[in-house]
C-alpha cells in the first residue's frame, strides 16, 4: 500500500513529465527553467525525489502553469489542460498587448511636432 506522500510524489512525476513534453522542452531544458540540477528533475520525474515550495512554483513557472496543476489526479486532466490552455492564452495576450503598448509609445514619441 503507498502512502499519500508516495502518490502524490507518483503525481508530481507524471504530470510534470507529462507537461514537460507537451510543451517540447527537454529534462535540461526544464532543469535550467525551474533552477535545478538535471538530476534533480531526473529524480522528480521518476518519483524518487519529492520538492520544496520554491521548487514546485519554479517548476510550474517554467511549465506555464500553476503549481497545484502539478498535484492533480489523471481524472482532472482535461482541467488540467483547459488552465494550461487559458494560462498560455494570457501569457500571450499579455506580451502581445504590452508589445503594441509598447510600439504605440515607440511611434507617438516620434511623431513631427506638426501632427500633434
Amino acid at each position: 500500500m503507498h502512502s499519500q506522500i508516495e502518490d502524490l510524489k507518483e503525481l508530481l512525476a507524471f504530470n510534470t513529465r507529462s507537461a514537460r513534453e507537451r510543451i517540447g522542452y527537454s529534462q535540461q531544458h526544464l532543469a535550467e527553467a525551474a533552477h535545478i540540477s538535471p538530476g534533480h528533475m531526473n529524480d522528480i520525474e521518476q518519483g524518487r525525489k519529492w520538492v520544496s515550495a520554491a521548487t514546485l512554483r519554479n517548476l510550474a513557472a517554467a511549465l506555464m502553469t500553476e503549481p497545484w496543476t502539478l498535484l492533480l489526479p489523471e481524472e482532472h486532466v482535461r482541467l488540467r489542460h483547459d488552465h494550461d490552455l487559458l494560462m498560455r492564452f494570457a501569457a500571450t495576450l499579455h506580451k502581445n498587448v504590452g508589445k503594441t503598448i509598447a510600439d504605440s509609445w515607440e511611434e507617438a514619441l516620434h511623431l513631427p511636432k506638426d501632427t500633434e
